[in-house]
């Protein structure tokens, strides 16, 4: 057969090929953009994308991370011939074993084990295979991962251990694996929890606490900050749950005096809700009636206050404030920091509440309360019966009740006057405020052996304080010539600079801020303050610094970065704007405004978004740094120094009051703020010492003493 060649369609053929493969890369070229553009528009929502093909094919995950969440264990052992399951994914650093164990696929997880995958890797967050299954609530692969000899006691950055997370679930099945694995039954997160807090946080997890409990965990912890216990954890629970739960824990020698920050005890806490049974419970287990809170109120008091908001609940007298009777009579006769009683606080509130507690007021009056002892307003419990009630027959009755119950003061009631004005005066309150009362006298007496001045600070720097923490305020910087905030001259003084310095503010002018960042902080030294920190470091006494300032003269004196808190953040640093994980290559803070300077644009990110410093802007979170150190950091504080703020920004604000009771504070400023305004010329003071003028003046005073060279 000859076969014939058309010529004519041979060379259409070959004119067709280029053609068509032209329209093949133009597709290509086209999907790929595609592709990129979804990968840019992802990086700019600042999401983490979904485990699909297309995101594998962009490279944000790897073919065995799909592979484990589709749940092909047999795909997974054909590729680890030529492929590292280890490997993490780009953005979450999360492994094929992570998706395997957030799906729940333990067919999976059992497969990666056996091809030794790593169970201790954590993720970009620090959270482990094992951990993520824990809280999913995935016990068999708990188990299967726990067989694998996975690390019970790895913690995440927020130093939360799975443990931990077994407590939050109230998975007491998880907890037990766990625990038999030999996790740390002690291990505190950033808050300070343990995680026997954690379990006593809420009821539905008290399955979590018995094992704990059971496992000899220990009782006498708290939080950090609130200085939340587990006996004043329960104490907050239903009457039911919380009654059972105070029980037990008080068997089990739980410390009935613990105090919360504010001098509070459980019993406090459960008089102050009004909780019938738990105060009951408490006060069967020896829970001290007679403790004071910072504020000087006694748990009855408390408990009075919720009489006179419901005088019609009967179990409020008839269980719970006769258990605290019961346990100490004299408790309706003792005195607050107000020279007040439970029953001037009874009838004040039944004044506030136009009510009238008649049950409660004659429980007390039973127990010998005295209705015509003075408080420190010059009212007795009288003059608050008066105004007690809806009207002048509820008054008039109460103090019927009132005078029946103390004939023998027949002169009181000829001559009292009831009707003369209320005192203001709270002078005698104010001196005995703040929980000093709990602490020995000697004890006071030694933190500054009377020395209240610099000089009786450089003699304890010298002698005894290893581990000083300073609180810097913009203040510390002035020398520097950078502007204050909330002085006449300070940044804040014009609406125009506080509004720029705000999240909307830069975006909404990114070259104006970094023009203005140039102008504040470019050039600027170290003060002085700055010095005195670097001695501090160099001699090993600086324990931490937490500065409020955005300048980086910190780092810039000398003091090593991990020794630095940057509470706000800082400008030396920059981020990209819409995720803090994309680096920036070759970009500095003082680059970046050059670059503004020179009349360019606001420089951005290779996502497309705006590089911003890494500050924190008003609304935002602090850093995470932030938390995971002051908890541990205040609480070990031998020394605390406050140099150039206001203290009106929190939460750094209240880092004063998170120092052990016996902690010396020194505040060099120009005028007294927080704690030190009422310290001076009171006689109760015992720790605080204030240097009144400029912060350098301060720091080369005390440097002075200490014979360090500034």
């Amino acid at each position: 057969m000859n076969l014939q060649v058309n010529p004519g369609r041979t060379e259409t053929m070959r004119l067709g090929l280029p053609s068509l493969g032209l329209s093949l890369a133009g597709c290509a070229a086209v999907a790929l953009a595609w592709l990129r553009r979804q990968k840019r528009q992802r990086a700019l929502d600042g999401a983490t994308p979904d485990c699909t093909l297309v995101t594998v094919l962009l490279g944000d995950w790897g073919l065995g991370h799909w592979l484990a969440r589709r749940c092909w264990p047999v795909g997974l052992k054909l590729l680890s011939l030529c492929v590292d399951l280890d490997a993490v994914a780009t953005e979450n650093r999360s492994t094929a074993l992570h998706i395997a164990a957030t799906e729940g696929h333990t067919a999976v997880v059992q497969a990666l084990v056996v091809l030794r995958c790593n169970p201790d890797v954590g993720t970009a967050q620090g959270h482990t295979a094992l951990a993520i299954a824990v809280a999913r609530g995935h016990r068999d692969i708990v188990r299967t991962l726990l067989d694998a000899q996975a690390r019970p006691c790895v913690s995440d950055m927020k130093k939360t251990t799975p443990l931990h997370l077994a407590a939050v679930r109230g998975d007491a099945v998880s907890a037990s694996l766990l625990i038999s694995a030999r996790a740390q039954l002690e291990a505190a997160e950033d808050g300070g929890y343990t995680p026997l807090l954690v379990a006593c946080a809420k009821e539905n997890r008290w399955p979590v606490a018995e094992l704990l409990l059971n496992s000899s965990a220990e009782l006498g912890v708290a939080t950090h900050g609130q200085k939340l216990s587990p006996l004043f954890l329960v104490s907050e629970w239903s009457e039911a749950a919380g009654s059972k739960a105070v029980q037990m824990l008080l068997e089990r020698s739980a410390d009935a005096s613990a105090v919360d920050v504010f001098g509070s005890t459980a019993l406090h806490q459960a008089c102050r809700r009004g909780a019938v049974e738990v105060v009951a419970a408490l006060c069967r287990g020896g829970a001290p009636v007679e403790a004071q809170d910072n504020d000087g109120h006694f748990p009855l008091e408390l408990l009075c206050a919720c009489c006179a908001k419901a005088p019609e609940d009967q179990r409020l007298v008839e269980v719970a404030l006769r258990s605290i009777l019961e346990a100490n009579p004299a408790a309706a006769c003792r005195l607050d920091f107000s020279d007040a009683s439970s029953l001037h606080v009874l009838l004040n509130l039944a004044g506030v509440e136009k009510t009238l507690p008649l049950l409660a007021v004659r429980a007390l009056l039973d127990a010998r309360a005295d209705p015509t002892i003075e408080d420190e307003s010059g009212y007795t419990a009288a003059h608050y019966a008066a105004r007690a009630g809806k009207s002048k027959e509820d008054g008039a009755k109460l103090l019927e009740i009132l005078r029946t119950a103390s004939e023998s003061k027949k002169d009181f009631w000829q001559s009292v006057d009831l009707q003369k004005p209320r005192g203001t005066s709270n002078a005698k309150y104010l001196s005995r405020r703040g929980g000093h009362h709990r602490i020995p006298l000697e004890a006071r007496a030694a933190v500054l052996n009377g020395n209240f001045s610099l000089p009786g600070i450089a003699k304890l720097i010298e002698s005894r304080c290893k581990k000083i923490i300073v609180l810097l305020g913009a203040g510390a910087s002035t020398a520097a010539g950078i502007p204050d905030f909330r002085s006449a001259s300070g940044l804040w003084a014009q609406a125009s600079t506080r509004e720029l310095f705000s999240h909307e503010g830069f975006f909404t002018e990114p070259e104006r801020f970094w023009r203005k960042t140039a102008e504040l902080f470019s050039g600027r030294q170290p003060t002085k303050v700055h010095a005195l920190l670097a001695h501090l470091e160099q001699r090993g006494l600086l324990l931490r610094v937490y500065t409020q300032n955005i300048d980086g003269l910190e780092h810039a004196a000398g003091v090593p970065a991990d020794r630095i808190i940057e509470c706000h953040g800082t400008t030396s640093r920059v981020v990209c704007s819409e995720n803090r994980q994309h680096a920036i290559h070759g970009l500095t803070a003082s680059a970046a405004a050059d670059h503004v300077l020179q009349g360019h644009a606001a420089p951005r990110c290779h996502c497309g978004a705006l590089v911003r410093p890494d500050i924190v802007f008003f609304g935002e979170p602090l850093p995470p740094k932030f938390h995971s150190c002051s908890g541990e950091d205040l609480a070990t504080c031998d020394l605390l120094m406050v140099v150039g703020t206001a203290l009106s920004v929190y939460p750094v604000a209240g880092l004063v009051n998170r120092v052990p009771a016996l902690t010396p504070r020194l505040l060099i400023n120009r005028e007294a703020v927080g704690p030190w305004k009422g310290a001076q010329g009171n006689a109760e003071n015992y720790r605080d010492v204030f240097f009144e003028g400029e912060c350098d003046l301060g720091a080369e005073l005390l440097a002075r003493e200490l014979s360090w060279p500034l």
